[in-house]
């Protein structure tokens, strides 16, 4: 199960590093999520504020925030 969370971790990181989808909410979800799971909170907070930045009135954002909020921002 490691295994595919890390291919998981990396498919996600590719996608926020190509420059149209960097805006994209759901990549820096997934990753905040992921890093959760890895017990990296710091890591995990950075991401899931992007999250919640790049779609802070929608589904993925108010998601976000709810971790963020359950982590103490």
């Amino acid at each position: 199960a490691l295994k595919r969370t890390q291919d998981a971790l990396d498919a996600f990181l590719k996608v926020i590093e190509v420059e149209e989808c960097s805006g994209w909410a759901e990549p820096y979800l997934k990753v905040g999520l992921i890093y959760l799971e890895q017990k990296r909170t710091n890591d995990a907070k950075q991401n899931l504020q992007k999250a919640k930045q790049a779609d802070p009135d929608g589904p993925i954002g108010k998601e976000a925030d709810r971790y963020l909020r359950s982590l103490g921002k």
